[in-house]
């Protein structure tokens, strides 16, 4: 199907194609025709007209001016369908990554989704340009060629043929064996692009757990496997090179001998070289077909991975089990009730039909109760899943992700949903926005969708950009917006407002306001539905309360809103909540549903869970006081609509351009900031010979390059004495001199001699290609891990994994071959130009005209080819870069509806990159027919030379044979040798940008130092801090501003201030993730752990003594076990150990222990799950520093206390520090440190800072209601009583 749709698109051009590449063959075949009639006049010069001889040597070059010109156009054409099939590839295999289901996204990574976007749908290009064609012209060829040579030496022809057609099957089992190792080699480089690309995605968390040494050594040893496959296939290459250089003779000298046997050894030069010219020609359709199958199959190949992607599971946008309402009927839209699932059972993929019985109940009386009814509507014409999809045989079954779901939500209500961690949370929403499969039941939208997911995504866009998503820009809401979502104060301090452009990944924004903008997106959209995945987990409890009161409860009222949360004190102000739980081994369920009032009574889970937030007061004093905190709630609600109105007066009286004091303040820009990512390096003007020598080098150095070249030049030596031997014979047909068995073993054992040569200059030149590529990558792979922090800020991961995909595989698979050919081309052109002066010096007088067009027409060419090719290269990085960045949004790009507004920016981008391709193939084929015509000239020249030195009598028939054969071979050559320096230029290209990440990229401190630390180096982990003042780039502010504060070995100290005060920057200096300020980089440093100043030891001295658990968990694909032991240091009852102290057991052995599959990023684990692996890692490693980045922040309360009790025990006598915006995580710390705009605001023990009502952590405390800020000062006294004990 994929092949015919593609074919219905190139048709036309193709088979246009097909007619001038037969005209093209048909032209070729006049070469030897013609070459014969010029050698006959010369062997009957004295009694033939002498119009006739130059006649023939005009027509000679007039047939090869065709050839060009139709050569030119047959490839202009089929390069054109090549482009066709990869820009159609390219964007479908992106509009199907939109589609993908959840699962099925999981089953593929980013880098094998690039690798179909950039080898195989090339290699698809490839086929079509390059050898769709040649599986019938060849056979034309070798047809017409075998009818040329019947008719000039009889039935012999077939017995060369017979030679050749034996030699075939081996060339076919080197290319057979070529293949299977380029098979092998795809799959490995899959598997090393697919870790690189994991690492570049986490190399904050691997640089904080000083892993860069050893994930380097793993992406290593991928590469070492790469190398020794292309080592085998180098060898295998270079036989066929020698064993195709060699077969034209020694099928020539066959079938010679039994023609000359046949002829009585009477063999004239027409007839000799007629016969060398044919089968020397027969030798490319005999060559390049096999290599024309192995094209096919690597095609076939491709195609068949581009079509089972095509095949994975899709989110279905339309079905009987998922409806969205807003174009149906206009009664059903108009609906009271805006969100409904009826008895809804869900799968993150299509399940198997044994998988559905277990969930639903194999006989009816199961858990679910309309489980036989949902089975038999398979047979009743219900649709509940296609029946192709059920694999009724399958031994192994899927657990539903939620089963017996069923939820109202009316409109204009707010319905909290909260459960414990893998209870399905995020599940219910996905099952709602139709992320997930519905099995049974029915899920209905009533109204468009505006999501917040609980990874909050960021474009690499301006902030401004981020909020508006696609909508139209309306001031006066757009500042009401910035204000509900609590951005004001963040624009003021970012550099340039909302204009300000955020990196990838929002990799300069605090998760805070990651979260802040991502929730600001779905609040400035007018969708019906608002629905915010846990946003409020990575804010502290002033923004926290100040957004669910100002954006949640006012500004979206009327409006549907359905929250996740873990903030237990924002459940009285819900309509409706909905609690979800997970059994051991079972699907999420609703537990209970209902409103707070009367969930609080029941006596059941909520209730229980609300009692353990709220302390164990009295229930009708905490009703009381839950009913005093909420009409307190709307006492601020007035009173902060009153101001918000006024501000929105305000605004709108003075408007934009009157300059608004409040705009100004929020930051808000009408110019667009400076870019953030850095445009990506162009070099200019001609590949520096610096990036030669590096080559060279790294190759092999300067002496095995003389080497190589000394190999090339005796095997132009060896070419040019196989055919003068040919000549000599020719001139001696009668035998005077030498027997013809004397001139066949001679042209045997010099073309044997020839392939031997090839042979090794073959090998030598690719073991400098693999040896160069080898060390190019572990350079490379070592400067990018050592690479500062800032440099992955401003720099699109997309950009740097071009440079470990196609540049290395450019430079693994073709670069080696176009210096092979390169100087293989240039020789023989200078031998060429050699050999013809030698046979006619007239032809010496007109070389300098010659080289002086030919190097106007390379001069003129090698500029545009080389910046096109550039150009190229560059609008390639931004394609992949926006692909990555797609994927990492999937389920808001399709909850906004927003598919369409993705595909036309890649079309785009896709576009854009064609343009620099049809520039560079245009300018090939102008560069191309312009050469093959100047090669005519010379072919014209030479035998018009021959013509006129036979009619003087000062060259022979074999002389003139030996001429023509090297002038017919320049013709292709003098091109060749031009394009082929060029391409050699653009692949050198690759290795230019290679290099420059290599060497010009700005590196961090020294990894090891001269005087390390004790082994046992911290034995106290005591931090003292001096006047700590950091910046993240030398153009951005200070974040840190002379932070100053002692901490004791062993206290826990819990870190508190608003979003974007520094809590993160610290963490980041004590890791120097940024290196701090320093007046005198000599003198000592701001930080010492222990006394050791650790600005003055190696930085994997320093991280590997520290253990962190970072704000955005870093999970790598895999398995449970290499993620929390990567590399094999702990045994498996450590690991499990570990893991019961991080409440993650049961998780794991449901999903299979700890060798079950982990996917790319974690993405089969809740954002919560992901965090307890990390902390699970923590645990194993046992540090004497642990610091804790809002580790918990996507836990419910239940398991964060577990979680605080492991680190209680696990950690007895660690120094801990933990960034929360959960106070209950860190009230009964030793130490509170409360940052404020990058300084120490207060620093002392919890009970003291809350004795203190003006404090601002009292303030923080108090923000969340009385009841939590009452039990939180309880067990502040009791911490401090029982330290004092």
């Amino acid at each position: 199907m994929l092949t015919w749709s593609l074919w219905s698109v190139i048709r036309p051009r193709m088979l246009l194609a097909g007619v001038v590449k037969l005209l093209n063959s048909s032209v070729q075949f006049l070469y030897p025709l013609l070459l014969n009639q010029i050698l006959l006049f010369i062997q009957t010069v004295e009694t033939s007209e002498l119009w006739k001889g130059y006649t023939f040597a005009v027509a000679f070059g007039l047939a090869m001016i065709a050839k060009a010109v139709l050569e030119g156009v047959y490839f202009f054409l089929t390069f054109r369908s090549g482009w066709q099939v990869r820009s159609i590839m390219t964007t479908e295999i992106y509009q199907k990554a939109l589609r993908l289901s959840p699962s099925a996204r999981q089953s593929q990574t980013v880098g094998q989704i690039v690798n179909l976007m950039q080898l195989d749908s090339t290699k698809l290009e490839m086929f079509v340009a390059m050898a769709f064609h040649v599986l019938w012209d060849g056979v034309y060829q070798i047809i017409g060629y075998m009818v040329i040579l019947y008719t000039f030496i009889g039935w012999a022809a077939f017995v060369g043929l017979a030679v050749m057609l034996v030699a075939i099957p081996v060339q076919g089992l080197v290319f057979a064996k070529v293949l299977a190792l380029n098979k092998k080699m795809v799959g490995i480089t899959d598997d090393r692009v697919k870790l690189t690309n994991e690492v570049l995605q986490g190399m904050m968390g691997i640089k904080m757990a000083a892993w860069e040494n050893k994930y380097s050594e793993v992406i290593s040893g991928y590469r070492a496997k790469e190398i020794k496959l292309l080592r085998s296939t180098m060898f295998l290459t270079a036989f066929s090179s020698a064993y195709m250089m060699a077969m034209p003779a020694i099928t020539a000298v066959v079938a010679l001998s039994v023609y000359a046997v046949n002829v009585d050894g009477n063999i004239d030069a027409a007839t000799l070289f007629t016969a060398l010219s044919a089968f020397g020609q027969l030798r490319f359709p005999l060559m390049f077909y096999p290599n024309a199958l192995n094209q096919l199959v690597q095609a076939r190949v491709s195609r068949k991975r581009i079509a089972d992607f095509f095949a994975l599971d899709e989110v279905v946008q339309k079905s009987k089990g998922n409806r969205r309402v807003e174009d149906d009927d206009a009664d059903d839209a108009g609906s009271d009730v805006m969100v409904e699932i009826n008895d809804g059972v869900f799968y993150w993929k299509r399940p198997s039909y044994n998988a559905a019985r277990l969930d639903l109940g194999a006989d009816g009386k199961g858990a679910n109760p309309v489980s036989m009814a949902a089975l038999n509507a398979q047979g009743e014409g219900e649709e509940t899943w296609p029946d192709e999809d059920i694999e009724s045989g399958e031994n192994e079954v899927e657990r539903a992700a939620l089963r017996d779901i069923n939820v109202t939500v009316k409109r204009g209500k707010l319905v909290g949903i909260i459960g414990s961690v893998g209870s399905g949370k995020s599940s219910l929403i996905g099952a709602m926005i139709n992320e997930l499969f519905c099995a049974h039941g029915s899920v209905t939208l009533r109204g468009s969708v505006a999501y917040a997911a609980q990874s909050a995504w960021i474009l690499n866009d301006t902030v401004r950009e981020n909020i508006l998503y696609g909508e139209p820009f309306d001031e006066k809401r757009y500042f009401e917006v910035l204000k509900v979502c609590q951005l004001m104060h963040d624009l003021e301090v970012l550099d340039d407002g909302d204009q300000t452009v955020i990196g990838e990944r929002g990799i300069n924004l605090s998760g805070g306001q990651k979260q802040r903008i991502s929730v600001a997106r779905a609040v400035y959209s007018t969708r019906d539905i608002v629905i915010l995945d846990d946003p409020l987990s990575a804010l502290d409890p002033e923004v926290a309360r100040k957004m669910f009161e100002d954006c949640i409860l006012k500004f979206l009222k009327g409006r549907t809103r359905i929250l996740v949360t873990n903030q237990l004190n924002f459940l009285p102000q819900c309509d409706k909540i909905i609690v979800l739980d997970s059994k051991e081994n079972m699907p999420g369920e609703i537990v209970e549903q209902g409103r707070y009032s009367k969930l609080v009574t029941s006596g059941l889970d909520f209730s229980r869970l609300m009692e353990k937030y709220n302390g164990k007061e009295d229930e009708d004093e905490r009703l009381a006081e839950s009913e005093l905190s909420l009409n307190a709630a709307k006492d601020r609600e007035e009173e902060d609509a009153e101001s918000l109105a006024s501000e929105r007066l305000v605004s709108s009286l003075l408007g934009p351009r009157e300059g608004s004091s409040s705009v100004a303040k929020a930051g808000i820009q009408e110019t667009e900031g400076k870019q953030l990512m850095q445009v990506e390096e162009r070099q200019k003007g001609a590949v520096q010979f610096s990036e030669y020598v590096g080559y060279i080098k790294s190759g092999g150095g300067y002496l095995f390059f003389i080497f190589v070249l000394f190999l090339y030049v005796l095997s132009q030596v060896g070419t040019v004495a196989n055919t003068a031997w040919v000549s000599i014979w020719a001139d001696d047909n009668n035998y005077e001199d030498y027997s013809l068995g004397f001139y066949l073993a001679g042209y045997a054992l010099t073309a044997i001699l020839l392939a031997v040569i090839t042979y090794m200059r073959s090998v030598a030149i690719f073991y400098l290609g693999v040896r160069a590529s080898a060390k190019l990558h572990k350079e490379l792979i070592r400067s990018i891990t050592h690479a500062p922090m800032r440099f992955f800020d401003t720099t699109p991961i997309g950009r740097v994994i071009s440079r470990f995909s196609k540049d290395l595989f450019l430079i693994d698979t073709q670069l080696p071959f176009m210096f092979s050919f390169f100087l293989f081309t240039t020789m023989f052109v200078f031998f060429s130009f050699g050999t013809i002066g030698f046979t006619t010096p007239l032809f010496l007088a007109a070389i300098p005209v010659m080289v002086i067009i030919y190097m106007y027409i390379l001069n003129y060419y090698r500029p545009l080819a080389r910046d096109s090719k550039r150009l190229e290269s560059i609008s390639r990085s931004p394609v992949y870069a926006h692909f990555s960045e797609t994927l990492g949004g999937l389920s808001t790009i399709r909850a906004f509806g927003n598919s369409g507004a993705f595909k036309a920016a890649n079309a785009e981008k896709v576009d854009e990159n064609l343009k620099g391709w049809y520039l560079v193939k245009a300018i090939e084929r102008w560069l191309s027919v312009r050469l093959e015509i100047l090669g005519a000239m010379i072919t014209i020249l030479a035998a018009c030379l021959a013509v006129y030195g036979a009619s003087e009598g000062t060259i022979t028939a074999g002389l003139a044979g030996l001429s023509l054969t090297f002038s017919i071979s320049i013709t292709g050559l003098l091109n060749q040798t031009v394009r082929t320096f060029a391409e050699l230029e653009a692949g050198m290209n690759s290795v230019e940008r290679v290099l420059f990440y290599s060497k010009e990229i700005e590196q961090e401190k020294a990894f090891d130092s001269p005087n390390p630390p004790p082994e046992d180096w911290p034995s106290r982990g005591a931090l003292e801090i001096r006047n700590l003042r950091m910046r993240y780039r030398e153009d951005t502010e200070l974040v840190l501003k002379g932070l100053t504060v002692s901490i004791e070995g062993g206290q826990r100290v819990g870190i508190a201030g608003r979003t974007g005060s520094g809590k993160s920057s610290t963490l980041s200096a004590l890791l120097r993730l940024v290196e701090p300020e320093m007046d005198d980089p000599e003198g000592p440093g701001p930080i010492t752990i222990d006394g050791v100043d650790i600005s003055k030891i190696g930085l994997h001295e320093l991280r590997s003594k520290i253990s962190i658990v970072p704000q955005n968990p870093v999970i790598f694909s895999g398995t449970v076990r290499s993620n929390l032991d990567p590399f094999n240091a702990y045994e498996d009852d450590q690991i499990w150990d570990a893991l019961q102290q991080c409440a993650m057991v049961e998780s794991i052995r449901e999903s299979g222990g700890l060798d079950s599959e982990v996917s790319e990023f974690g993405e089969n684990f809740s954002q919560g799950q992901r965090q307890l692996l990390c902390l699970a890692r923590a645990v194993l490693a046992q540090a004497k520093i642990l610091l804790l980045d809002e580790a918990t922040s996507s836990v419910d309360y239940e398991t964060d206390a577990a979680i605080q009790n492991t680190i209680n025990s696990s950690f007895k006598g660690s120094t801990i520090l933990t960034i929360a915006h959960r106070m209950l995580s860190i009230i009964e710390y030793d130490r509170i440190l409360v940052l404020s705009d990058g300084q120490v605001a207060e620093f002392g023990s919890p009970d003291e800072l809350l004795k203190d009502s003006d404090s601002e952590f009292s303030g923080m405390v108090g923000e969340l209601g009385s009841d939590m800020a009452g039990q939180l000062k309880t067990l502040a006294r009791k911490a401090a009583a029982a330290r004092s004990e």
